[in-house]
C-alpha cells in the first residue's frame, strides 16, 4: 500500500485548507507486477488515481485599520485650539470692520441762498450749529432723520439719509419761511445828518430824514438818499429780516471798487443769468467790479425773450443796481436794457479800502464733482473753511465727468463767511 500527502500553494490559508484534506491512496497490485517479463492480468487495467480537493475559498486581505486620531483622546487639545483660533479670528474681522460713515449736510434757505445761524438736527440732535456746511463723522451705518431750522426758518419735514458703513453720503435741506404773512414785515431807521436828505426806498418817496419805516417785506431793498443840495445821490442796499428794525447809516460808502448788484424781476424769477460767461446763482447778487469797465450780462428762461444788455461801470461810481426784466415771448419787444441807478463820487472822494481782511468760503455740489477756484484745483466737493481775500470775487468751476461744467462766481466780503451750492 502506497500512501502519499499531496500540499499545494505554499501560502499559509491554502496550506491549512490543504493539510486538512489529505488524501490516502490504496492500491492492490498482483504479484510481480512490474517486474520485466510479468503480463498484465487478463482484463486488468490500471485507472489513475484521482484526488478530489475540497474547494478553497480566496481570502481577500483585511483593509489597513482606519485613522482615529481625530476621534481620540490625544486629538481634543488640537481640536479645541483650532476652534479658539477661528472664534478670535471672527472677533478681531468684527472688531475691524467699519461699522459707520459720514454725512455733508447742506442747508439753503429759498432760492438756495446762504442762511445764517442755522442749526442742523441729526436724529433729533443738534449736531451743527451756525453751519449752512456741515460734515458728521462717525454715523451708524443705517437711516437717521434730519431737519434744521433758523431763524424765521425751517424744513417742512424730517427727511430720511441712509448711512453706509465705512461711506460717505450729502444731503441738501431746503428751508422755508416759517412766519405768517402778515407777520413777516421788518423795517428800517435812518438818523438825521447834518445835510438835509430825502429818503426813497424801491424808487417810493418817503421823506425827509430822520425816518422810521416798517412793514416792509423780508430780502433786499434799494434806498436813495438825495440831498437838498444838487450833489450826488447816496445809493444802498439793505436786507430786510422778519420782525427786526434794521438801523441804516446815511453816509456813503467809501470803495474803491464799484458794489453793482444785479436783481431780477419777479416774472424773472428762475432764469438762468450769466455775467461774462459765469453763472450767478444767488439774487440779488452782489460784485464788486472795477470802474472804467464794461461786462456782458445775459439770461434765459423758457417761455421768455432772451435778454442781454452791457454793463459799463463808469469812474466815480460807488454802487450800482441792475434789474433783469425778462419779456414773454408773446408780443415780446426788442431786447431791454438793464435799467440802472448808480452814485457819482466827485473826483476828490475816492478812498482806499485800507487793509482787507480774510474771509471764509464753503463750496458743495449735488451730485459731488471737482471744483477749481480761481484756477486751482481743490479736489472734490464738499470743501469748507476756504480761507480767501475779504472783499473779494471768487470764480468758481465745477467739474463732473458725466453732467459737464459749471461755472459760479461768489463775492466774499471781509470777515464774513459765504457759500456756494449747486446742482447739475
Amino acid at each position: 500500500m502506497l500512501a502519499a500527502d499531496v500540499e499545494a500553494e505554499p501560502d499559509s490559508s491554502t496550506r491549512r485548507a490543504l493539510r486538512a484534506a489529505r488524501a490516502t491512496v490504496r492500491l492492490e497490485l498482483p504479484e510481480g507486477f512490474m517486474r520485466p517479463g510479468s503480463p498484465l492480468p487478463a482484463g486488468a487495467r490500471i485507472e489513475p488515481a484521482t484526488i478530489q480537493l475540497p474547494a478553497v475559498a480566496r481570502v481577500q486581505p483585511a483593509p489597513p485599520p482606519r485613522s482615529t486620531w481625530l476621534a481620540g483622546p490625544q486629538s481634543r487639545p488640537a481640536l479645541w485650539t483650532a476652534g479658539a483660533l477661528v472664534l478670535l479670528l471672527a472677533a478681531t474681522l468684527l472688531l475691524l470692520w467699519p461699522r459707520s460713515g459720514s454725512l455733508v449736510v447742506t442747508a439753503l434757505g429759498p432760492g438756495s441762498r446762504e442762511v445764517q445761524g442755522v442749526t442742523i438736527f441729526v436724529d433729533g440732535r443738534p449736531l451743527c450749529q451756525d453751519m449752512p456746511l456741515c460734515r458728521i463723522d462717525g454715523l451708524s451705518a443705517g437711516a437717521h432723520t434730519l431737519r434744521a431750522e433758523a431763524p424765521g426758518l425751517a424744513t417742512p419735514s424730517e427727511s430720511t439719509v441712509e448711512i453706509a458703513a465705512g461711506g460717505e453720503a450729502t444731503f441738501n435741506l431746503d428751508l422755508v419761511s416759517t412766519v405768517p404773512p402778515e407777520a413777516r414785515g421788518g423795517g428800517l431807521r435812518i438818523a438825521a445828518t447834518d445835510s438835509e436828505l430825502t429818503l426813497y426806498v424801491d424808487d417810493k418817496r418817503v421823506g425827509k430824514l430822520p425816518q422810521e419805516v416798517s412793514g416792509l417785506s423780508a430780502g433786499k431793498h434799494w434806498l436813495k438818499l438825495e440831498p437838498e443840495d444838487g450833489s450826488p445821490a447816496i445809493e444802498k442796499a439793505v436786507t430786510i429780516v422778519p420782525g427786526e428794525m434794521l438801523d441804516v447809516d446815511p453816509t456813503p460808502a467809501k470803495r474803491d471798487k464799484t458794489l453793482v448788484t444785479i436783481q431780477l424781476s419777479p416774472e424773472s424769477d428762475g432764469a438762468s443769468v450769466t455775467l461774462n460767461d459765469a453763472f450767478l446763482l444767488d439774487f440779488p447778487a452782489e460784485l464788486e467790479l472795477e470802474p472804467g469797465t464794461v461786462h456782458h450780462l445775459s439770461a434765459t428762461k423758457p417761455g421768455y425773450e432772451d435778454y442781454t444788455a452791457e454793463i459799463q461801470v463808469d469812474e466815480g461810481e460807488t454802487e450800482k443796481l441792475i434789474e433783469v426784466a425778462l419779456t414773454p415771448l408773446e408780443g415780446a419787444s426788442a431786447t431791454r436794457r438793464p435799467k440802472a441807478k448808480s452814485t457819482r463820487k466827485p473826483a476828490t472822494a475816492k478812498a482806499s479800502t485800507g487793509d482787507a481782511t480774510q474771509g471764509v468760503l464753503n463750496i458743495s455740489s449735488v451730485p459731488p464733482s471737482q471744483i477749481i477756484l480761481n484756477g486751482r484745483p481743490l479736489g472734490t466737493t464738499p470743501k469748507t473753511g476756504i480761507t480767501v481775500p475779504g472783499d473779494s470775487l471768487q470764480t468758481i468751476v465745477f467739474v463732473h465727468p458725466k453732467m459737464g461744467r459749471r461755472r459760479a462766481q461768489k463775492f466774499v466780503p471781509a470777515g464774513k463767511e459765504r457759500t456756494v451750492s449747486i446742482r447739475f
